[in-house]
């Protein structure tokens, strides 16, 4: 697909992008194909506990959660219902029942491999409470990622910059031409935050650099895709 950008002002003027009967090029897809896609409702190999687990209670389950007062009763998906938590309340419990306590608990997905895949995304869905309770702001839920089999592990969740601990991650977008590099979109709109948040990082998550650049305020941010032709293009869904 060849495309080009075409703007009119009030008083006449015309811009155009690229310039000189230029044009840009994008692929486009006719399928997609899923390596993974989990819902937990059967055995799928991700697997609970890691050297240095220390907690209890609040281990990590797979089963469905009954919701107390801190948790939400229903998981994400629309048929079925288990999911991985950590700890299972009783309806209508207190706050801090079964909670994580004492230490960490760690839940690893199986590894998933991305070589030849083209245009790869990673995306996952979490609800996470960490203001509720008689210790509120007192756990922290740390996400990483491992390209060495889980040899070494880079945290990917801590490190963006301004930002809560239960903002939702939209898309996770990949690079089509740089290793190490992926985009982040976030969605804080629970928080009445409608403004836009993307995010790139060049080391696999270890940092991450605000490009939300002069986005207007209000329009939100739910994907982000690079060109899959020029890397000094990037579209983003508001």
């Amino acid at each position: 697909m060849s495309y080009y950008f075409s703007a009119d002002s009030s008083t006449g003027l015309t811009w155009i992008d690229p310039p000189n009967g230029e044009s840009y090029s994008a692929s486009v897809a006719l399928s997609v194909t899923s390596i993974a896609s989990e819902d937990f409702e059967t055995s799928s190999g991700w697997s609970v506990g890691a050297p240095g687990d220390d907690a209890s209670p609040g281990i990590w389950i797979q089963a469905n959660p009954l919701g107390p007062a801190a948790q939400p009763e229903d998981d994400h998906t629309v048929a079925g219902a288990l999911c991985f938590f950590t700890g299972q309340g009783s309806p209508g419990g207190s706050t801090g029942e079964n909670d994580v306590d004492g230490g960490k608990t760690t839940l690893t997905t199986p590894s998933y491999n991305l070589v030849g895949l083209s245009d790869p995304r990673i995306s996952y869905w979490r609800w996470y409470s960490n203001s509720a309770g008689p210790s509120p702001e007192a756990d922290i839920f740390l996400v990483d990622i491992s390209s060495n089999g889980g040899a070494t592990w880079t945290n990917v969740g801590e490190n963006l910059p301004g930002v809560n601990n239960e903002v939702w991650v939209n898309r996770i977008e990949p690079s089509h031409h740089a290793a190490c590099t992926a985009y982040v979109v976030l969605d804080n709109h629970r928080f009445d935050d409608m403004d836009p948040h993307v995010y790139v990082t060049r080391d696999m998550g270890a940092t991450f650099t605000d490009v939300t650049g002069n986005l207007p305020g209000g329009i939100g941010s739910y994907v982000v895709v690079e060109d899959p032709v020029n890397p000094n293009l990037l579209f983003l869904g508001t």
